[in-house]
């Protein structure tokens, strides 16, 4: 079998005529660079069948090993953000009003978190199948060879499915915490201004521990990342308070 055409590689070895796995980590826009540059197989070359089938095994690991990861905590982040500030608009404006009302808090605090999570995760899908399908059809290019309905694609489809699967069930998590203190409100456990206010310290402690995390995970200083994504919070209750208070 053979493909007219020559295929480059870069951070590969050959071992025994075959292709061994990277020799360092890296995504497959890296991937795609380093197979046009390093290791030439000439199709010519190509003759046994196990070699081809290890070099496309290779780029089917270099798809497995893109940032599914990072992109999945970077988009749990920012929709974890987004569903807080949301739910601490939604109790400044429902909670602490003349007379608040039970039903109208838990319905607007549900049915937000439905909108925001399908909105999240439906668009971060459309984002990541495009991209993904880009590296494939790179792929293709570097190949001569079409990868549809093969691992590589399978693969793909199953990343952005992961990633767009925790965009959409963040903002439920976010709300199911949030949502607690009404709950007992419900029960008659506490009264609903109790329950704003507790709601409220639940998400400006999350929103430092999340700026915590991401103070570990980067080169930041945690606690001021916390201490800074804490009062950002903090500011937001504030302002949301005071347009209550005026309106």
């Amino acid at each position: 079998m053979t493909l007219g055409h020559e295929i480059e590689t870069d951070g590969l070895q050959r071992k025994g005529g075959h292709l061994a796995q990277p020799i360092f980590p890296f995504s497959a826009f890296d991937g795609l660079i380093f197979v046009r540059k390093r290791f030439i197989c000439s199709v010519e070359k190509c003759e046994d069948r196990g070699q081809i089938l290890t070099v496309l095994d290779s780029l089917k690991n270099l798809l497995e090993e893109t940032d599914t990861g990072p992109s999945i905590r970077r988009f749990f982040i920012n929709t974890l953000f987004d569903s807080s500030f949301m739910l601490l608009g939604v109790i400044v404006g429902s909670a602490f009003v003349a007379k608040p009302e039970l039903e109208v808090i838990l319905g607007t605090m549900i049915t937000s978190s439905l909108a925001l999570g399908i909105s999240s995760g439906a668009s971060v899908y459309e984002a990541e199948i495009l991209e993904r399908e880009r590296e494939i059809e790179e792929m293709e290019d570097a190949i001569l060879a079409d990868l549809e309905d093969t691992q590589v694609t399978k693969s793909a489809r199953t990343a952005a499915i992961t990633v767009a699967s925790v965009n959409l069930l963040t903002p439920f998590s976010v709300c199911t915490a949030y949502i607690v203190p009404f709950a007992l409100a419900r029960l008659g456990v506490v009264g609903i201004k109790m329950a704003a206010w507790i709601s409220i310290i639940i998400a400006i402690a999350t929103l430092m521990s999340v700026g915590t995390y991401m103070g570990r995970k980067g080169k930041g200083n945690p606690a001021l990342k916390g201490v800074r994504m804490m009062s950002l919070g903090a500011v937001t209750f504030l302002i949301g308070y005071l347009i209550e208070a005026l309106v």
